[in-house]
C-alpha cells in the first residue's frame, strides 16, 4: 500500500463519513503531486479493486452464480469497461459483476473531491481509506 501511497503522491482528507447500509465516504484529494490527469486512473482503479476483492457473491438460496469465482482478481479490462466521464467527474458505478455483488459507486470530479458511495458493504469504505492513509 506504501508503494501506491507514493506512486499517486496525493492525501486523500477525510469530509465526511456516513456509515449505514448506504454509506458514503466523501474525500478531498491533495498533495504536491495532484493532478487529474496524473492521480485520477491509480486512484479510481486501486479502490474499485478493493471493492471489487471484498464483494460476496451475490447468491440464490446460497448457491453462489455460474460466473462466480472465489479466486478471481479485478483487472485493467474490467476497470476500463466500468469507467465513465459524467459532467466534470470519472465515476466507476460497479453493481454485479461476475456474480459478485460489488454495489460501489465511485467518483472523482476535477476539482478533486472525493466520493464513494456503497450499498451493503458496512464499514468497508472507511476501512479502505484508513488503510490508504496507514
Amino acid at each position: 500500500m506504501e508503494l501506491l501511497r507514493q506512486g499517486l503522491d496525493c492525501e486523500l482528507v477525510l469530509v465526511s463519513w456516513q456509515p449505514g447500509f448506504e454509506s458514503e465516504l466523501i474525500a478531498r484529494i491533495e498533495g504536491a503531486g495532484y493532478g487529474p490527469e496524473r492521480t485520477a486512473v491509480g486512484l479510481l482503479f486501486l479502490w474499485s479493486s478493493m471493492a471489487f476483492l471484498e464483494a460476496h457473491a451475490l447468491s440464490e438460496e446460497g448457491i453462489p452464480p455460474l460466473d462466480y469465482q472465489h479466486e478471481d482478481g479485478w483487472s485493467s479490462l474490467d476497470f476500463l469497461e466500468n469507467l465513465r466521464w459524467e459532467e466534470d467527474r470519472l465515476r466507476l458505478p460497479l453493481k454485479v459483476i461476475r456474480g459478485r455483488q460489488v454495489t460501489t459507486d465511485i467518483w472523482l470530479s476535477r476539482n478533486g473531491l472525493f466520493v464513494v458511495r456503497a450499498q451493503g458493504r458496512g464499514d468497508s469504505p472507511m476501512r479502505w481509506f484508513e488503510s490508504f492513509r496507514d
